[in-house]
């Protein structure tokens, strides 16, 4: 789908999770960040590129892109939580990063 559309945002997520379940997170990074280049408050997409930078160790980064969630989804069932997590990771990069 991607080769016949590059402007089908979901192609780009769908791509993005494909290779996160096969553990390829950069590539899966690069295919979120594509969804959302093409629609930029696509949160599913926002959402999980913060949780894959968690894993590839860039925590500082991971807490823009939940800070930036949490603004464009304020009222997520994940608000409160995201909060406290924004918070322990932004300490935790001040500390070790």
């Amino acid at each position: 789908a991607i080769h016949l559309k590059t402007d089908y945002y979901k192609a780009w997520y769908n791509r993005g999770y494909v290779l996160a379940e096969m553990q390829r997170y950069e590539e899966s990074l690069e295919s979120y960040n594509n969804a959302l280049q093409i629609l930029p408050d696509y949160g599913t997409a926002l959402y999980n590129s913060g949780y894959l930078l968690i894993k590839l160790g860039r925590i500082a980064q991971a807490a823009e892109v939940f800070t930036e969630y949490v603004k464009l989804c304020p009222v997520s069932e994940y608000t409160d939580l995201l909060n406290q997590q924004i918070a322990r990771l932004r300490q935790y990069a001040q500390k070790y990063q």
